[in-house]
């Protein structure tokens, strides 16, 4: 309580006693009589209180008393309480730290898991102050190691395309979602289009229903700002501050030939069409194990057999990314080059 507040309080006591004593000639005179007779003397009495007043005894008393009041577990209890709320205390530190990440790339790379093999260097930024980073030969993307149990962020970060022999090469990606060097969604920019990959199992499965013309020519060799939004399976792309939305699909296939998941890149076209043959296949041999015994069905039966041989080796695969980190990817020729890179947990 601060002194303006003592001051009120007395304000409103007064005030009622001015207000009741002040219509009679009788009740001032009886108000004066009470203050000299009484408060006063009171007055006086406090200050001597006061000023009597040992306060390290009165510490000492206080202390006495909380010794021979509380047993040996009460204090272990107490004890206990500190160090569990030192320790929720530091974990919230912890996790406030964490909700926002920046790379400047001004020292090192430790802040990323890197494939064996990719070229991803710190070198002198071009056209800015600082320091920027190179990605080239990168298979795989490297991706942030702060970010893999994230559901939701923002990412903000300058990117340049560098220019390569074959426009082919000419792009940059960025990769969400991601819980390894092997598993994300991979958001492929050319100069004028957003390429979405699905990456399965080191496999790349581009989601040729999702790409899309971009609202702007991205130029080569120049900075551009990128803000990528992720949040539940909606994603949202400021290229130069223009608008892009991508969703993510969440699918799954019971039967698809593995021969196509050893072709590094395969479209999501490719793999549908496997799964829905196998599916047919499939289905036809259960059309006949199902007929009722029959001449009809014995007739069908040997057609089981060389079905089944026209079905090749296949497996499941469930295409559902609801989180993960982040990370670049160029491979081969492609070169791009990135600075200024944050993410915040949303």
């Amino acid at each position: 309580m601060d002194s303006n507040e003592v001051k009120v309080i007395y304000a409103r006591i007064f005030d009622r006693i001015s207000l009741w004593a002040s219509p009679s000639f009788h009740r001032s005179v009886i108000t004066i009589l009470i203050f000299l007779i009484f408060g006063i003397p009171l007055i006086a009495y406090l200050q001597n209180l006061v000023a009597q007043i040992k306060y390290f005894s009165l510490l000492v008393w206080i202390v006495a008393f909380l010794i021979s009041t509380f047993n040996i577990v009460v204090y272990l209890i107490l004890f206990a309480f500190l160090i569990v709320a030192s320790v929720l205390y530091w974990t919230l530190r912890q996790i406030r730290k964490t909700k926002v990440i920046t790379d400047d790339f001004n020292e090192n790379l430790n802040l990323w898991a890197i494939p064996l093999g990719a070229s991803w260097t710190i070198q002198k930024c071009e056209g800015r102050l600082g320091k920027m980073l190179s990605v080239t030969a990168s298979e795989y993307p490297a991706t942030l190691k702060g970010a893999y149990w994230w559901y939701d962020y923002e990412v903000e970060f300058e990117t340049k395309i560098k220019k390569n022999a074959s426009r082919k090469s000419e792009n940059f990606s960025v990769v969400i979602r991601s819980e390894s060097n092997f598993n994300g969604i991979m958001l492929q920019f050319t100069k004028t289009h957003l390429r979405p990959h699905f990456i399965y199992n080191g496999t790349f499965i581009i989601d040729n229903n999702a790409v899309q013309q971009l609202p702007t020519i991205l130029d080569l060799d120049n900075w551009i700002k990128v803000k990528v939004v992720v949040k539940g399976n909606d994603v949202q792309i400021f290229i130069n501050d223009y608008p892009l939305q991508y969703k993510i699909p969440t699918k799954v296939f019971n039967n698809v030939a593995n021969e196509l998941l050893y072709k590094g890149l395969v479209s999501l076209q490719d793999i549908e069409d496997s799964n829905r043959e196998i599916d047919s296949k499939l289905s036809k041999i259960r059309d006949i194990e199902s007929m009722p015994a029959s001449p009809a069905k014995d007739a069908a039966l040997p057609l089981i057999e060389p079905i089944r041989s026209t079905i090749p080796v296949n497996s499941k695969i469930i295409l559902e990314y609801q989180k993960g980190s982040v990370g670049f990817r160029e491979s081969g020729k492609e070169r791009a080059c990135f600075r200024s890179f944050k993410i915040k947990k949303i």
